[in-house]
């Protein structure tokens, strides 16, 4: 709740005592000296909100296209009942017997796996004094869990010292497997805000949104 106060006060969207909006035009609070510092908007710099890339991150489980799969148009359908089983002519009035369901449009599998991804959007001013909208660079992460720093060089010590124990040598790997440092993430996503801020009024000034990292 405080950080979230904190960053809509400097936005100017919420007033130090947090239930008043701002008025349009409205001159500084007077007595701002009972405000602590951290809810003190004359102290807090002003953020526009062309001037933040807001980051998240997304998992989807994976759909596969029924006739991408099987790489045609056929599909294997059975005349069923109502109940479920398979037809036979005598089941039913109609000639046929039963109904034949319609052509899936997804494949259903056991463990369709997942897709997983950070993802960035800002507001940017190229100087005409219009906010457009863009997307940044997002970064993938599927098929492996973001760790912390700490965690994930304990990781690395193990490794090291099972590759150590490898009498041939073999076995190196670039990345521990399964596992993406946050230090990855973090830097991925300086990186891509950078750049779509690059050529803005906010250039040289900008900031990152995401929520707690552990």
């Amino acid at each position: 709740f405080f950080w979230v106060k904190q960053l809509l006060i400097r936005f100017r969207l919420l007033k130090h005592d947090g239930y008043e909006d701002f008025e349009e035009g409205r001159e500084p609070m007077q007595n701002m000296t009972a405000v602590p510092d951290h809810y003190n908007e004359s102290k807090l710099p002003k953020i526009d909100k062309t001037q933040v890339a807001w980051w998240d991150e997304n998992h989807m489980k994976v759909k596969l296209g029924f006739t991408n799969m099987a790489r045609t148009s056929r599909s294997v359908r059975f005349y069923r009942n109502t109940d479920g089983r398979v037809a036979t002519k005598a089941d039913d009035e109609e000639e046929q017997g039963g109904q034949l369901a319609d052509v899936p449009e997804i494949l259903k599998v056991k463990f369709p796996g997942e897709m997983r991804g950070s993802f960035g959007c800002a507001l940017v001013d190229r100087g005409d004094g219009k906010a457009t909208s863009v997307r940044t660079e997002p970064f993938f992460y599927t098929e492996h869990t973001i760790i912390g720093i700490s965690r994930y060089e304990a990781l690395e010590r193990e490794e090291i010292s099972r590759i150590k124990g490898i009498k041939n040598g073999a076995g190196w790997v670039s990345t521990l497997r399964g596992y993406v440092c946050v230090k990855d993430l973090v830097e991925h996503i300086v990186n891509a805000s950078a750049e779509v801020f690059r050529g803005t009024v906010h250039e040289n000034d900008w900031y990152f949104y995401h929520d707690a990292l552990r």
